[in-house]
């Protein structure tokens, strides 16, 4: 990969589970976390160091209310967030 990025985000909206998949340029810690919108912490998905490479995750909301949520994606220098929406 030559960019740091979210690649996709499916289903969104998604019951109640979502895949993501994102691109990690160079070996560095990255944590992927889910927050609400009032920024308030719900869930770690991944805490560790990551190669180079293309990844895929999926988060389970099925014990979260239905709304919309933040997946945030932090490799200590850059930070990116995307908004998705949980629909039971």
């Amino acid at each position: 990969p030559d960019i740091f990025k979210i690649n996709n985000i499916y289903p969104n909206p998604f019951n109640p589970i979502v895949s993501i998949d994102y691109d990690v340029v160079s070996y560095n810690f990255i944590s992927v976390k889910i927050l609400n919108l009032n920024g308030q912490f719900i869930d770690i998905i991944d805490l560790e160091y990551k190669a180079p490479g293309n990844y895929s995750i999926t988060w389970d909301g099925s014990l979260q209310p239905s709304g919309m949520y933040l997946f945030v994606l932090d490799n200590q220098t850059s930070k990116l967030t995307q908004k998705i929406m949980l629909v039971k």
